[in-house]
């Protein structure tokens, strides 16, 4: 598993707002949404991020409804595993200054 990871955020207007995105607006930033956390998207522009010490760029948080690569018996998980499919199986819970928690298993016992 990579070591080093935040979780990123972006927000917009919702109904709590004096002034909600709606209609067109509202449709193009809940795309943007969804494509932001889609492995394979995150694999696509993440082929732009490789540098002589290994892989680098955007990995899909776990809570998007994907599910990260996981470890079989004597076959962990690998950068090569998380580069076909990028999904974290730890999270910051949206708080880059918590420890990391493991919403899936990261090693076999």
């Amino acid at each position: 598993m990579r070591p080093f990871f935040v979780e990123q955020s972006y927000q917009w207007r919702n109904e709590k707002s004096e002034r909600p995105l709606q209609g067109q607006k509202l449709a193009l930033i809940a795309y943007l949404g969804q494509q932001l956390g889609n492995p394979s998207v995150i694999g696509a522009l993440d082929r732009g991020f490789r540098h002589a010490w290994g892989s680098a760029g955007v990995i899909a948080v776990n809570f998007t409804g994907f599910r990260p690569p996981l470890p079989t018996p004597g076959k962990p998980v690998d950068d090569a595993a998380l580069d076909a499919n990028p999904v974290l199986a730890v999270t910051h819970q949206l708080n880059n200054c918590s420890p990391p928690l493991a919403r899936f298993p990261t090693a076999l016992p």
